[in-house]
């Protein structure tokens, strides 16, 4: 992922100097490095306004206050749901503990795209 890019699921806006990672970027090492060797400040976020003009304005002053990028909660959060194993023992992490729990009990459904699925058709 290019420093600049906003990036949530497989859509990528440009954003001048911030960067906004989605589920492949959080995968994909958004955080990182400043040119200087500064490390990256990056931000958890419950959400950006839908509304685009609210969105370019929270972001803006964002990057005046010296946030270099944003993960959406919702992103991070499934990110370690679909990272952590069922069949895993996760002594050390409580919070990957309940999840691998969750997870071997069918507590968390697919991604949303699946109700797209083509079904079948009743014969």
């Amino acid at each position: 992922m290019a420093y600049g890019d906003i990036q949530h699921g497989s859509t990528r806006e440009h954003a001048g100097d911030l960067s906004i990672c989605g589920t492949e970027g959080v995968s994909t090492g958004c955080a990182g490095i400043r040119s200087d060797g500064a490390p990256l400040k990056i931000l958890v976020v419950p959400a950006l306004p839908q509304d685009s003009k609210a969105r370019e304005d929270s972001i803006a002053l964002l990057r005046s206050k010296g946030i270099d990028g944003i993960i959406p909660f919702r992103t991070m959060l499934a990110d370690l749901v679909s990272e952590t194993k069922a069949n895993r023992n996760y002594q050390k992490s409580d919070v990957l503990q309940i999840i691998r729990i969750l997870k071997n009990y069918d507590f968390f459904k697919g991604p949303q795209m699946e109700l797209f699925k083509a079904r079948k058709k009743k014969a």
